[in-house]
């Protein structure tokens, strides 16, 4: 639904661009770039990629080892329950219960985390493309630069991607 919604306010744009009378000397020059490929395919996207992938690979041994604890402090808690008193039962209950808390507000605040940490990227990443899709587009003279993406390129003429341009220029500055 978001693309179609994209495609048609993006094709009602052009139309509106197009319609407007232009002098000669001004023609208009159209290109796109997929900025989801340069974040993706980028060397500088992969390595921060990779940084976010050991980060989660980090939180989920952590995650992973104070679920075994957990797990034996069960099996403990059912193999030693038929020798305890009532208190002692509810007191190990109350442990067990704070223990597996702790244990899921971990788990949360890892996921919180690792979302923070992919928001950042893509925040610092699109702010650094803003900049060199600008500098490209200024360059090459284009008039408009649309994100390919998001669907709203349907046809180009050749030369009109500077998806690699912008893919070079990323990983220059933004693996600084």
């Amino acid at each position: 639904m978001f693309k179609f919604i994209t495609v048609t306010v993006t094709a009602i744009f052009f139309s509106l661009v197009l319609s407007i009378p232009v002098n000669a000397a001004q023609a208009v020059k159209i290109g796109y770039v997929d900025l989801q490929a340069v974040i993706n395919l980028s060397k500088a996207g992969k390595k921060e990629q990779e940084k976010i992938r050991e980060f989660i690979k980090e939180r989920q041994t952590k995650i992973a080892a104070e679920e075994k604890k957990l797990e034996a402090a069960g099996k403990k808690f059912e193999k030693d329950r038929l020798t305890m008193s009532k208190e002692q039962q509810d007191k190990k209950k109350k442990d067990f219960q704070k223990k597996l808390l702790a244990f899921r507000k971990l788990a949360r605040d890892s996921e919180k985390e690792v979302k923070q940490k992919e928001s950042l990227f893509t925040k610092r990443a699109l702010a650094e493309l803003k900049s060199i899709v600008s500098a490209i587009a200024k360059e090459k003279e284009f008039t408009f630069i649309v994100e390919k993406s998001e669907g709203a390129v349907l046809y180009s003429q050749e030369g009109m991607d500077i998806t690699d341009p912008v893919m070079k220029e990323f990983d220059k500055k933004f693996a600084k």
